[in-house]
């Protein structure tokens, strides 16, 4: 119930204030206050609230309901409409046990697919799932698929300028797999673990091509090191203490290494003839269009940005994809002759 406005005598004889009503959505009122069609973007809202148990609304431009879900699990976030006209549905499993004291706040663990008139497609359940996970469509594989492509030609890469730095005769063949199958197996205990994935870090040849230490036994301390800061509280913050300009400055220096190897690694390729030029420079102008306009796919789907608006991703893309149409479509390279003259040796079959 409102309170409604009054007024008191004061003590010198005025007339005070009305009270003004605490609560802002009995002030404000609810529901639709105004509409301007012609202003108004068309289209529909989807609201899931976070403290109803399980109804989600869809809602036209006059603020009346057009179509409802009642779910047996209130929301954990999200609810959104899929491109078939489903609804993608973020739901929290109840009576599930506590990760943690807040853990009731937090939870998720339901995702799932539901028709218009309320018919489960699809369901995953997982009780250590956090409440803000998110439906991705299809499509969503395909940047996963580009990205562990890219992962693979910078894998290559790395592993050919680590042979050097350390003076082994690169073997692309046999070293390329034995890395990817170490960061794949190390991934799959980080997963299990709940931490970050693990590739293959381009700044440790950096660092062993700035310091010449080229012992495996560094690499093992440092990571014992890294343990040993997880588990001691104080050591975190003292490393923490190391002022952020010395870090910085040893960042760019590390990088400019890795960088001058990159050029070395282009260097050997012949880019004077064929394609192999072009191929380089439209690869780079992609894989630098998401830094100096990380505007420009803004108005594609969200799954062509994530594609797209990855520096790496979209210069592996332009270059897989140009080597392939060269390889076809591209001039053929004359046939190298050299002419007979004096001294020259005879022709095949010639007497």
């Amino acid at each position: 119930m409102a309170i409604r406005p009054t007024a008191a005598i004061g003590i010198d004889g005025g007339v005070s204030m009305a009270r003004v009503d605490q609560n802002q959505r009995r002030r404000r009122g609810t529901g639709l206050i105004a509409l301007d069609e012609d202003a108004a973007y068309g289209g529909y809202t989807l609201f899931a609230p976070l403290t109803g148990t399980g109804e989600v609304y869809l809602i036209d431009l006059r603020g009346e309901v057009v179509h409802r879900w009642n779910l047996p699990h209130r929301p954990g976030r999200h609810a959104r409409i899929l491109p078939n006209g489903n609804l993608a549905y973020s739901g929290v499993l109840p009576d599930e046990p506590a990760l943690f004291p807040m853990w009731h706040k937090y939870r998720g663990g339901l995702m799932q697919e539901i028709t218009p008139d309320g018919t489960v497609v699809r369901e995953h359940r997982d009780p250590l799932q956090h409440h803000d996970a998110h439906h991705h469509g299809e499509l969503a594989a395909v940047p996963l698929l580009v990205f562990a492509l890219s992962s693979l030609a910078e894998a290559t890469g790395q592993t050919i300028l680590n042979s050097e730095t350390v003076g082994r005769t690169p073997d692309p063949g046999r070293d390329v797999p034995r890395i990817v199958r170490a960061d794949a197996l190390v991934s799959l205990g980080s997963g299990i673990f709940g931490t970050s994935l693990m590739v293959t870090s381009a700044e440790n040849i950096g660092i062993v091509r700035l310091t010449g230490v080229r012992s495996r036994f560094v690499t093992a301390a440092a990571g014992l090191l890294l343990v040993v800061c997880g588990l001691l509280g104080p050591l975190p913050r003292v490393l923490a203490a190391v002022p952020q300009p010395a870090v910085g400055a040893a960042g760019l220096v590390i990088y400019a290494v890795i960088a001058v190897m990159g050029f070395g690694m282009l260097s050997r390729t012949d880019l004077d003839h064929g394609t192999d030029g072009i191929v380089v420079a439209l690869a780079l102008v992609a894989g630098l269009l998401p830094i100096v306009a990380p505007q420009m796919y803004a108005g594609l789907p969200p799954w062509a940005r994530t594609l797209f608006g990855s520096g790496v991703a979209a210069g592996v893309i332009a270059a897989v994809v140009l080597s392939a149409v060269f390889r076809v479509h591209g001039p053929r390279e004359p046939a190298v002759t050299t002419p007979r003259g004096r001294g020259a040796p005879p022709a095949a079959g010639s007497r």
